[in-house]
């Protein structure tokens, strides 16, 4: 090869790993993060933006399908930024324009700059309140630990009258009909309109009377925890007495912090729980609650006795190793005898846990496997896979028992009803569908979510269903009609993960980094759910 022939490849190659950067740092993405969207690891997302290597053509396409659908590429300019890409990477096949002309007519999973923000116009400044509070300082703490709330005109239909009132008492109004029932919901309001700003603190509420046909769960945002450097929460976990929180980081830790009475962290500092080389993707604890479980980008499983005591950090008391590839989702089986785990290579595999040795090797899927869920008599064990299906399998025999098919995208979450009944899983196509596991059909698909559904899981009492998304919305359905009873905003990044209390009483969140949010949060809700 020539001088001149080889600084041209190396121009190029530059040119092309500093567009994949830009493009990357346009979604704020970390590599191990794109990578997963791509369908890689980050190795090959880390070559290509240092001018190493160049994507093959079916990555190249994926990567300018991501770049185009999630809003990296100038507005105006996305073909001919998408031209260019494939330009500089020298393919050696030509630019398929019909292709991408297509693509681009798919939904958009960001919202665009010209569309309104979900989020609430700035708060005024605290000089500026108008409330019952003696101090500027108080209301400034009023703010904090209050949710607000921005009533517009499409809430109209619903809103019966408006009461100043100064406590959360619920009033009877003598204008209801028997016909309705309605529940009035005490809420803190920001009312934005053309003659101006009212902002009401919690000393001077304005209690709305709602129409509705269930009781209300009077949802708060009670608390957020900045859990430190790292640049995800991927997964929380409550043990089943409710006393713990296990959060599984995107660095090489995991944290366990003590919960009080009403399921909310105290101020007790957590523990670091560390043994992990790398990347920690999931936990999970053992149903008896004696023991938490954990799955690494590093190869390995750890079990952890979770304590609290004097000590900085605990050690792992068993690792179990077998596999060559990473691994993303684990769980322990309700006997505590087996755990599941599942990862890049397409396969489950369940473990024995006292021997540490491979159980059953679960072969089927043709995309990699993103999540899996035991069933709650320990028999069955489903899985959720790159390859948009959802299979179910014999724990004891390893046979693949029924595939679920429906999803047009990549199945990554799912979960079993408390009574084992329903089978519920979320997708990349904004979706999450309810299967009726004696007869194998669809029973619902809620729609809801503007991106890819990341996370979720069943109250207590299998009525309501929890969702968290790539859209920063966690959702509250309605498992017997599919409605949404709440969404439940406020955050800055794409949530990863959610988990229920076992007594339903809080919801814990987690999330990564993103705009306004520099590290992985886990933010605390109080829930009603009866």
């Amino acid at each position: 090869m020539s001088t001149n022939s080889f600084n041209k490849e190396s121009e190029s190659l530059r040119n092309f790993g500093n567009l994949c950067y830009q493009y990357r740092k346009n979604l704020k993405l970390t590599q191990p993060q794109l990578g997963e969207l791509v369908g890689t690891t980050y190795r090959p997302i880390q070559a290509w933006e240092n001018s190493e290597s160049f994507p093959k053509p079916k990555n190249l396409k994926r990567l300018i399908e991501i770049f185009l659908t999630e809003g990296a590429f100038t507005v105006g300019r996305e073909l001919a930024e998408a031209e260019e890409l494939w330009e500089k990477s020298q393919q050696k096949v030509a630019f398929d324009k019909e292709w991408f002309l297509e693509t681009q007519q798919k939904p958009l999973t960001f919202s665009p700059p010209e569309l309104a923000s979900q989020v609430p116009s700035p708060l005024p400044k605290p000089s500026d309140v108008e409330s019952n509070s003696s101090s500027v300082g108080q209301v400034e703490k009023e703010r904090e630990s209050e949710g607000y709330f921005a009533v517009s005109l499409n809430l109209e239909q619903n809103l019966e009258k408006v009461y100043p009132v100064k406590n959360e008492t619920p009033l009877t109004l003598p204008t209801l009909t028997a016909s309705k029932v309605r529940f009035l919901k005490p809420r803190t309001l920001l009312l934005i309109g053309l003659t101006g700003v009212l902002f009401l603190t919690g000393l001077a509420l304005l209690l709305v009377n709602f129409l509705s046909d269930t009781a209300p769960m009077v949802i708060k945002p009670a608390k957020n925890i900045i859990v430190g450097q790292t640049i995800a929460v991927n997964q929380v976990a409550f043990s089943p007495d409710g006393k713990y929180l296990a959060s599984a980081d995107g660095d090489s830790t995991l944290k366990l912090w003590e919960l009080g009475a009403d399921g909310l962290p105290t101020e007790r500092m957590p523990k670091n729980l560390l043994g992990h080389t790398s990347y920690v993707y999931a936990t999970s604890f053992s149903r008896d609650g004696k023991f938490l479980v954990s799955a690494s980008d590093d190869q390995a499983i750890k079990l952890w006795e979770p304590r609290l005591d004097d000590e900085l950090s605990l050690k792992p008391s068993k690792t179990i190793t077998g596999t060559t590839k990473e691994m993303w989702c684990v769980v322990v089986s309700p006997s505590n005898k087996l755990l599941a785990t599942a990862g890049a290579n397409n396969t489950a595999v369940i473990w024995n846990i006292e021997t540490g040795e491979i159980f059953k090797t679960l072969v089927g899927h043709s995309g990699k496997v993103w999540e899996l869920a035991f069933s709650p008599d320990g028999q069955t064990l489903a899985t959720a896979s790159a390859d948009s299906t959802i299979k179910l399998w014999d724990v004891q025999t390893g046979q693949e028992l029924y595939t679920f098919r429906g999803h047009t995208d990549q199945a990554n979450t799912l979960a079993f009803s408390p009574d084992g009944k329903i089978l519920a899983s979320g997708s990349w196509d904004r979706t999450i569908k309810l299967w009726k596991l004696d007869t194998h059909k669809e029973l619902l698909t809620l729609s809801g979510h503007s991106a890819r559904v990341n996370s979720i899981a069943f109250a207590p009492n299998g009525q309501v269903l929890i969702s968290g998304g790539k859209d920063k919305l966690v959702k509250l359905w309605k498992v017997s009609t599919g409605e949404v009873l709440e969404t439940l905003t406020g955050y800055d990044s794409e949530i990863y993960t959610v988990a229920l209390h076992p007594n339903g009483k809080s919801l814990a969140s987690g999330t990564e980094l993103g705009e306004g949010a520099p590290q992985g949060t886990i933010k605390f809700w109080k829930l009603n759910l009866r």
